[in-house]
């Protein structure tokens, strides 16, 4: 009898799929933990949305395949791996949308949107905002454009291992001058003619990530406003905010190591999140820049991008409530992303809350057709 009960039951799979009416988000690796700790919970035992067993949950894809934040590689391969996942029940697997661009992509864009049309993906998150590129195209796409909640800050600065040889600090131009070949060993570096002689390894954030976005545009005005090539030729393009990238036990060369780096993930890090592994692999150059000036340290806005025809839909989406789902989790005072209540989930990925509704479109920009 027992043979025959095992033999009726089906195979297992180890992945959850997103149903019909839950809610899936994708996009920045910055926030990803951020929106996990909002929507699941913390391991401090802070609860998330979804803690509560609501009838329909949110399914917040990370951005890399490994849950420490690691980009994955192939065998004897420097290029990522382009990961796939099954974002809606019932789907084919797509590739993980990775970086801001790649999420804000996800809402008006193939292979993201069903074939009756439903979209797959309904949330994206952003440590930039959308261009005005983005929003027409989802204009056209007929969603009326991008609507912008932020919800949190975040700063981008200079990463390097504990046991560097770069100086305490670098200015915007310094950086750029790496990053470009102008300097390829520390001691080239104004100011710092007594540093190492070691070959400078610039990490470069992969292409489409909000901070390779900022990176880029805080290099372009660091070049007066003139787009630089970044022709040193010891860059690595690596997955952002990668920590296992400046581990001495896992690379060669940490020590000689440096690129843009999101301050809350360092604050993550070293909170015992990943283990041991992660703690103090990576810190921030913010010291006094060699020859004096300001160390490299932009402050950034973090964000939850939807389709504006989601904001306005007349559909209620749990059982009980008369708010659709993005009212819900992301629109207004008593929204999941606003309410103190999930402030510590924020602050336990490293961010600092901040919540305003930026509107449809691009904030401080006017976009025409």
């Amino acid at each position: 009898a027992v043979g025959i009960c095992a033999a009726a039951i089906g195979p297992a799979t180890a992945d959850i799929y997103p149903q019909t009416n839950d809610v899936v988000g994708a996009g920045s690796d910055t926030i990803q933990y951020t929106l996990d700790f909002m929507m699941d919970g913390t391991i401090s035992g802070l609860p998330g949305y979804n803690s509560n067993q609501p009838k329909n949950r949110v399914f917040n894809f990370d951005a890399t395949a490994d849950a420490d934040g690691r980009g994955v590689y192939p065998a004897s391969s420097t290029t990522l791996l382009a990961a796939t996942s099954v974002m809606r029940a019932g789907t084919k697997p797509v590739p993980r949308p990775n970086g801001s661009s790649a999420g804000i992509r996800a809402l008006y864009q193939a292979p993201y949107i069903g074939a009756s049309g439903a979209p797959n993906v309904q949330f994206a998150r952003g440590s930039r905002i959308p261009t005005c590129v983005e929003n027409t195209a989802a204009q056209t796409a007929g969603y009326g454009g991008l609507h912008v909640y932020k919800f949190a800050a975040d700063d981008l600065a200079m990463g390097t291992s504990p046991t560097t040889n770069a100086p305490a600090g670098l200015t915007p131009v310094q950086v750029l001058g790496i990053f470009t070949g102008a300097y390829t060993t520390w001691d080239q570096i104004p100011g710092n003619g007594g540093g190492s002689t070691a070959t400078i390894i610039p990490l470069l954030p992969q292409s489409g990530s909000g901070t390779r976005s900022s990176f880029d545009a805080d290099m372009k005005a660091a070049n007066g406003g003139v787009t630089p090539t970044y022709s040193n030729p010891n860059i690595l393009v690596t997955q952002e905010s990668d920590w296992g990238q400046y581990d001495p036990a896992a690379v060669t060369g940490a020590n000689n190591r440096i690129g843009p780096f999101s301050s809350g993930r360092i604050g993550l890090n070293d909170s015992g999140y990943f283990g041991s592994d992660a703690a103090n692999k990576v810190v921030l150059r913010l010291g006094t820049p060699p020859g004096g000036g300001n160390a490299y340290d932009n402050a950034r806005t973090m964000v939850v991008v939807v389709r504006e025809s989601d904001v306005n839909s007349a559909a209620v989406w749990q059982p009980g409530s008369t708010r659709n789902w993005v009212k819900t989790l992301f629109s207004g005072a008593t929204s999941v992303l606003a309410t103190p209540a999930y402030a510590g989930n924020i602050q336990a990925a490293g961010q600092t809350p901040v919540y305003q509704d930026l509107g449809v479109g691009v904030p401080g920009q006017s976009c025409t057709n």
